[in-house]
């Protein structure tokens, strides 16, 4: 499910997530060209989970776009820890790039899970 199962899951249990990181993902119940009529719910119940999302301007399969489209959307309901990060010149296989960032790495393993407590 990559990028979007990181979508769909933390959406719908936010309280289990101490960060996500959705690497070229669609934000559609119905495939990477669709969005989903409940993206302001989405963003909402995100907004208090840090989120580092990842594409590729060149990604055919699941447009950059769907990206900025959640991330700013989680910004407008009031989350302050989401960022996005396109890489201008990779497409789908983005992934590559981020698993070979250490910042990724560091990201994600700075993050703690404090509503679980």
């Amino acid at each position: 499910m990559g990028g979007y199962g990181s979508w769909m899951l933390s959406t719908h249990n936010p309280e289990h997530f101490a960060a996500i990181v959705p690497i070229v993902g669609g934000i559609g119940h119905g495939g990477p060209q669709e969005v989903t009529p409940d993206l302001d719910q989405w963003a909402s119940n995100l907004a208090k989970v840090p989120v580092y999302a990842f594409a590729g301007a060149l990604d055919k399969v699941v447009p950059a776009e769907r990206s900025e489209r959640m991330v700013k959307a989680i910004r407008a309901a009031g989350g302050q820890k989401a960022k996005l990060k396109i890489y201008p010149d990779a497409g789908h296989e983005a992934s590559r790039l981020v698993f070979s960032s250490a910042e990724f790495y560091d990201w994600m393993f700075s993050q703690r899970n404090v509503r679980a407590r």
